[in-house]
């Protein structure tokens, strides 16, 4: 099996940085792209289009801004992927980090997960979850103590 297209979806918790090292290495064995993927969450999706209009785009692109920079921050701890990709999508983060696999043609995801279980699962939902039941490539979960 060949790694050429490794997705890493990070919301920048603790959680997901640990699965970076595992993402960037593995990048470093298949000599594979690497590109680390955040999702803004898209409350207008669920919300009153209507009611939102006036902060909307001021609000994401402050958003936006901010994610990148945190993305850079990110990039910083990549030790062996070279030149890794930067990449904000605004959306629900499930159905974004799916879709931008299917667009790039992933050939892995890997991505941290919380742990949670119990009501805080069911409160919460989980994204690694949904990403495991409906990506078209192979997930791999990287859980963490924290």
């Amino acid at each position: 099996m060949r790694f050429k297209n490794i997705i890493f979806p990070t919301d920048f918790s603790e959680s997901s940085l640990h699965a970076l090292h595992v993402a960037d290495e593995i990048a470093d064995k298949f000599n594979s792209q690497l590109q680390i993927l955040h999702v803004i969450y898209d409350m207008v999706a669920y919300a009153d289009a209507a009611a939102v209009m006036n902060w909307y785009p001021a609000m994401y692109v402050d958003l936006e801004k901010a994610a990148k920079e945190e993305l850079h921050k990110v990039a910083k701890k990549v030790k062996f992927a070279k030149d890794p990709q930067l990449v904000v999508r605004r959306g629900v983060e499930e159905t974004e980090i799916i879709r931008y696999a299917d667009e790039q043609k992933a050939d892995l995801i890997v991505m941290g997960t919380h742990g949670r279980t119990g009501v805080g699962r069911l409160l919460l939902g989980s994204t690694a979850e949904q990403v495991l039941r409906h990506a078209h490539c192979p997930v791999l979960t990287v859980r963490s103590d924290t």
